[in-house]
């Protein structure tokens, strides 16, 4: 019989991944609702008493979610079942130029989407089998995310100003999904190493490294692109963030961590196909 898996919503970029990702593997993700808000009590407890989920994945932010993630929790704790919970690196404000937050590092975000993280990985925190799996910059090719204004604006402006100070630490969307899916393989079969990871990428980058990453790309393509203008200061165009580090993932379940240029080009190769047909529509 094939393990049960809860996505509590497959909306999401990172959601939709996961669940094609498990549906070509051994699992079973009952529906729970695309759109069904984690707050409707009875669906979410009628869920659990009719599939009795050997995992529970929650890629909901909590920013809106925290009544819905605290029922969660507590069903959790009724059933005695994991739960994952996918938080991001907001839950720090930015560091020292040079300075990784790490997993024994206490939440400093205060900011109004920092401290919604932070309670709702406290909320998770009292469940006894769980992890919080913290997440940098995902690298997506979905129209509006930051790779994709990026790559709009190396195409089409003529001049562009890039951070050297602004530090990064993106992976790709299918990585961040691979590892879930891998972690949670290891959970289902007897893994206990519950408490806080942090997924990063295997080395950090300024926001001006990626940029001319992408215009040696787009020239090789023969794209016209623009001229990079590198500041000393922030970055124009991204909010201030830290990067993670910390080899938690690593040593205790073995996820070797990869490169940013890991899984990069063909992401930009999506942003480029779908910049194309819109123009032609």
């Amino acid at each position: 019989m094939a393990y049960k898996i809860l996505l509590t919503e497959q909306v999401s970029d990172l959601a939709v991944q996961l669940a094609s990702d498990f549906e070509v593997l051994t699992f079973s993700l009952p529906a729970l609702g695309r759109d069904r808000p984690l707050q409707d009590a009875k669906s979410l407890s009628a869920y659990f008493e009719r599939y009795n989920p050997s995992l529970v994945i929650n890629t909901l932010s909590g920013a809106t979610d925290l009544i819905g993630i605290e029922l969660l929790g507590e069903l959790c704790q009724q059933h005695n079942t994991p739960l994952l919970h996918v938080s991001s690196v907001d839950v720090f404000d930015p560091g020292l130029e040079g300075a990784a937050a790490l997993e024994n590092d206490s939440p400093t975000a205060s900011h109004s989407r920092g401290l919604a993280l932070i309670a709702a990985e406290h909320t998770v925190a009292q469940v006894p089998r769980h992890i919080i799996l913290r997440l940098p910059y995902l690298t997506s090719a979905t129209h509006g995310s930051w790779l994709d204004q990026l790559c709009r604006a190396l195409l089409h402006a003529d001049q562009l100003c890039v951070s050297e100070s602004h530090r990064l630490d993106p992976i790709s969307l299918q990585e961040a999904s691979r590892v879930i899916v891998a972690l949670s393989q290891q959970i289902l079969c007897g893994a206990e190493n519950w408490g806080i990871l942090h997924l990063h990428s295997a080395d950090t980058c300024s926001e001006a490294e990626l940029a001319d990453h992408l215009v040696r790309f787009f020239k090789k393509s023969q794209l016209a692109t623009a001229l990079l203008d590198p500041i000393k200061g922030p970055s124009n165009w991204l909010p201030p963030r830290g990067v993670l580090g910390g080899q938690r993932v690593t040593d205790q379940f073995g996820v070797q961590l990869r490169s940013w240029r890991n899984g990069l080009r063909s992401q930009v190769e999506l942003c480029l196909e779908q910049q194309r047909q819109g123009e032609l529509f």
